[in-house]
């Protein structure tokens, strides 16, 4: 069993045999989770955490790009992605969603159909007011 603590700038995981290891967030690029069995929580723990933006692949991409996520309560899901100067450029979903995992995929086109240019470009999942950015790539 792990149990996690974390501050502004540091991750502390409390392994089951006593060992404690500490992360500097700033070092952090991701954290996976396999094979979970069980979830413990203080009472209300869970239904603050409503999102988890697993991956982009492939990344960076030609053709389309696979935005992968998980919904944890049944919640208003908005995903969008922005070009570089930080306007949307299209609307991937705007509904209300069951918990479950999902996956959508943005085929390099903005909301007029038309193919966009070579960049950096950031898929956002918005969930009932939190969101989760993450950077991809498009090369033609």
């Amino acid at each position: 069993m792990l149990s996690f603590q974390t501050s502004a700038s540091e991750m502390i995981v409390k392994k089951s045999d006593g060992s404690t290891v500490v992360f500097e967030i700033s070092d952090i690029a991701e954290i996976k989770f396999e094979d979970i069995t069980s979830i413990s929580s203080n009472p209300g723990m869970l239904k603050k955490i409503r999102l988890i933006m697993q991956n982009i692949y492939p990344n960076p991409f030609s053709v389309s790009a696979n935005i992968n996520y998980s919904i944890i309560n049944t919640s208003k899901v908005r995903i969008d992605i922005f070009n570089a100067e930080g306007r949307i450029i299209r609307t991937l979903k705007n509904e209300t969603m069951k918990p479950g995992n999902y996956s959508d995929v943005w085929d390099a086109k903005n909301n007029a159909g038309e193919k966009v240019v070579t960049g950096a470009y950031f898929a956002r999942i918005l969930v009932d007011g939190k969101n989760s950015v993450k950077k991809m790539i498009f090369i033609k």
